[in-house]
């Protein structure tokens, strides 16, 4: 392994192997309303797979890390593009530069990524249930399976009653039909919710907000 880690192919090797596994090449094709993200751009999603593959490769090839700085690392790296959405000075004029999240930042690791974020949302919202299987499925290596094909998944609309997607969530698992899976993405999607749809920080939600607490297999979780 080591022999093969030190061939100039690995570094392209890993990109390849990790945008696969994270389906970062459909980052190609991000779309979101640019009514409601007037950041949106067809170069962010190509622009956002770059940040996440190079903190992978400088992980794996310059720090050596251990596996688990995936997701807490403060490391990445940005361009001015992708700076200005994460509303942070840009590290580099041109192209991309390292920058160092703060220690007070919500923002560490996979997880906080741009790329993650807007990849497992709608054009229009965040959804906890994409962002949860991607948690589920991908990084647990857990198995959830696909809705019957006559289910009826759509999903309730914001109210005075369930303003945010947590309340909607809430709502939408007494089903018992869509709770029996639900249960096992949502609350761990709905620990992402103060970042929205394309992955910018947020407080609040329709005006309400935002508590993105909850429970993992038992142990319990303050946010992302």
């Amino acid at each position: 392994t080591l022999r093969l880690l030190e061939s100039p192919r690995a570094r392209k090797a890993i990109r390849n192997f990790f945008a696969d596994l994270y389906n970062l090449f459909r980052l190609d094709h991000l779309a979101k309303d640019p009514t409601l993200f007037p950041h949106m751009h067809p170069d962010v999603g190509p622009e956002a797979r770059e940040e996440t593959l190079s903190m992978i490769e400088d992980l794996v090839f310059d720090e050596k890390a251990d596996y688990r700085e995936l997701l807490r690392t403060r490391k990445t790296f940005l361009n001015r593009r992708l700076a200005s959405i994460y509303n942070v000075p840009a590290p580099s004029l041109e192209g991309f530069g390292e920058f160092m999240w703060p220690e007070e930042s919500p923002r560490h690791g996979l997880l906080s990524h741009i790329s993650v974020l807007a990849n497992y949302s709608h054009q229009v919202a965040s959804s906890a249930t994409l962002r949860g299987v991607f948690v589920r499925k991908v990084l647990l290596c857990g198995l959830i399976l696909p809705p019957p094909a006559d289910v009826d998944a759509s999903f309730p609309e914001p109210s005075g009653e369930a303003p945010t997607l947590r309340d909607r969530v809430a709502e939408h698992l007494t089903n018992p039909v869509c709770n029996s899976c639900h249960k096992e993405t949502d609350p761990i999607g709905l620990g992402l919710e103060n970042f929205d749809a394309l992955g910018r920080f947020r407080t609040q939600d329709f005006g309400s907000p935002i508590d993105p607490s909850g429970e993992l297999d038992g142990r319990y979780f303050a946010d992302a």
